[in-house]
């Protein structure tokens, strides 16, 4: 289903041959659609600049098959873990990071990743309880730094935010609102009386989920179905109008699309004239 971009191969082995330093090089992608129709590229960069073991528990890596690593690393890893389906690959890059093994971007689009009616991506109730699974694990282990237990809470939210959101994606919608409602439950500082930066950045991150063609319609359909214990939900949207226009702007930005940039300007200075 999935396809190497010409060049993958060479490209990542000969960044890993010219930084010995280096067990793991990791790189861009695009979306594809069944037919193998371009839907849009990735550029995990642009989010985080340097892999930690942090970033990954924040953000993610990258689809698998954009990833070149080194022989050792894997094999003293012990591998995937047949256990969890969907994420198993997360599972990897987190004991990867915790056995210290030195991870970098390579700034490429490398491969295809083809989205489909049949996909694990859509399979978001059982992909969700096997991310869980994969977290209980890493933070089993006996040495998971502090730095990282601190922001134990915050990696948990973010998961089941993140998972709220692909619900409503495929049309979930009753299931992400329940998730959500879960997630305000078990946060409530976080969402009440009035929802945090730190979930917003979070949210509006959704409008990126591959399963959204339609931005406008999708957020109509996350603010129909809004659960009850969220308090004061029109300011709620309000705040994510201008949060998107934000995220809409760098996003832009980053891209080079500077009639996106101009638009969300206008958007943001409506909302927040002092920005």
């Amino acid at each position: 289903d999935d396809l190497y971009l010409p060049g993958k191969l060479g490209l990542q082995v000969e960044y890993l041959d010219e930084h010995p330093d280096v067990d793991l090089v990791a790189s861009g992608y695009q979306y594809i659609d069944a037919r193998g129709n371009f839907l849009r590229e990735e550029k995990p960069w642009l989010g985080e600049e340097q892999i930690t073991t942090l970033s990954l528990l924040r953000r993610g890596l990258t689809v698998i098959h954009a990833v070149t690593m080194r022989r050792e690393s894997f094999e003293k890893s012990g591998g995937f873990d047949a256990r969890f389906r969907g994420p198993e690959d997360m599972d990897l890059w987190f004991r990867l990071g915790l056995q210290g093994c030195r991870m970098a971007w390579l700034k490429e689009v490398v491969c295809q990743y083809r989205i489909h009616a049949t996909s694990t991506s859509f399979q978001v109730e059982r992909h969700h309880a096997h991310y869980v699974q994969v977290l209980d694990n890493f933070f089993a282990h006996k040495n998971v730094p502090k730095e990282i237990e601190d922001e134990k809470k915050y990696i948990y939210m973010r998961c089941n935010l993140s998972f709220a959101g692909r619900h409503y994606g495929v049309g979930n919608v009753d299931e992400g609102k329940i998730l959500l409602e879960e997630t305000i439950r078990q946060n409530p500082d976080e969402f009440n009386p009035r929802v945090s930066i730190k979930v917003l950045d979070i949210i509006v991150g959704w409008e990126r989920l591959v399963f959204v063609s339609n931005p406008m319609n999708f957020w109509s359909r996350v603010l129909q179905h809004l659960p009850e214990n969220l308090q004061n939900q029109s300011i709620f949207a309000r705040d994510l109008s201008l949060h998107l226009a934000k995220y809409r702007f760098y996003g832009g930005y980053n891209r080079n699309e500077f009639t996106q940039v101009k638009k969300q300007w206008w958007k943001i200075f409506i909302l927040e004239p002092n920005w």
